[in-house]
């Protein structure tokens, strides 16, 4: 016979399985809702640093063409002093280009056309060049005639070859009774020098991916100009920042993305572990008192 008022051994065994399964899945429960709120705040932090760290290599960017651009101002005064006439050009260039380690070369384009160039060397190609009428690279050489202000062209191929570059051209006027147009003068700026001066690399010894890119203004299309090894990103952040007449963007993201999937992994163990202990206990507990 069983003690009067006793639970029978069935009704008893499932009323302790049950509460200790309750107590397995409140506790995986609570667990993963924890565990989901950890890894956000910890990939906000990560998105945080990784911004900050955008921020700073544009910046640098910026410094370093806001630089190199200012040669053109140097030209210019030279050209607006003679009332047009190009004086000592190699020697005052050849002098200037020492100051402007990122630059690869200074130009002066009388009329538009590209006549005077410092190095000469490996730039021969680019002599006679019509900045005005040529039709694929003339669009930031009509603006600034047209504002009287440096734009910034590129980046593209060099006519002349050598790379990547992007260049400065800052309309010259003559300070006579009409202001007249006289031509260009030119800046070449090396994106490998300019990214190299700005020191962009340590992105990738900080454990970022990045690329540097911008909106094509022909095609409205991505043009990504420079970038980093170690295979395409995911889901970078992304920091604009102004250049002369348009605007560059940094996408940057963790060579080893933003989740830490081993992390997850053992906090998920960690929880289920957890789970299992406590609903072992509950059972020993529930299993003495009756």
């Amino acid at each position: 016979m069983t003690q009067q008022g006793a639970d029978p051994p069935g009704p008893r065994q499932r009323r302790i399985k049950l509460l200790t399964s309750f107590v397995f899945l409140a506790v995986v429960a609570l667990g993963g809702t924890l565990s989901v709120n950890a890894d956000r705040t910890r990939t906000a932090h990560l998105q945080a640093e990784a911004r900050v760290a955008a921020a700073h290599y544009a910046q640098r960017i910026i410094v370093h063409m806001d630089r190199s651009l200012s040669a053109t101002y140097v030209l210019a005064a030279m050209v607006r002093v003679t009332k047009g006439r190009v004086v000592n050009f190699d020697s005052v260039a050849g002098s200037t280009l020492r100051f402007y380690p990122d630059v690869s070369s200074l130009q002066l384009a009388p009329r538009g056309i590209v006549t005077y160039i410092v190095p000469m060397a490996g730039n021969e190609k680019a002599v006679g060049h019509d900045l005005l009428r040529d039709e694929q690279r003339n669009k930031e050489a009509i603006a600034a005639k047209n504002t009287g202000k440096l734009t910034l062209a590129g980046p593209f191929e060099l006519i002349q070859g050598g790379g990547i570059a992007v260049i400065g051209r800052l309309p010259i006027f003559i300070p006579d009774t009409s202001d007249r147009f006289w031509g260009f003068s030119t800046v070449v700026i090396r994106v490998a020098g300019l990214l190299e001066g700005a020191r962009i690399s340590e992105l990738s010894d900080e454990g970022y991916r990045f690329e540097l890119w911008r909106i094509h203004p022909d095609t409205g299309e991505r043009h990504v100009f420079a970038t980093s090894t170690g295979g395409a990103m995911l889901t970078p952040i992304v920091y604009s920042f102004p250049v002369p007449n348009g605007k560059w963007y940094l996408s940057v993201e963790p060579k080893t993305g933003w989740i830490s999937w081993s992390w997850i992994a053992f906090e998920a163990a960690s929880t289920l572990a957890a789970g299992a202990l406590l609903a072992w206990m509950a059972r020993m507990a529930l299993a003495g008192s009756q």
